[in-house]
């Protein structure tokens, strides 16, 4: 499913999984 997926929503999918590993942050450390 990636593979035939856009660049441009590939893009904003691994924009999301990088806000998500933020978000996490506090919570982790």
């Amino acid at each position: 499913v990636g593979y035939v997926l856009p660049w441009g929503q590939m893009s904003f999918w691994g924009a999301t999984v990088i806000t998500n590993l933020f978000s996490a942050i506090p919570y982790i450390g």
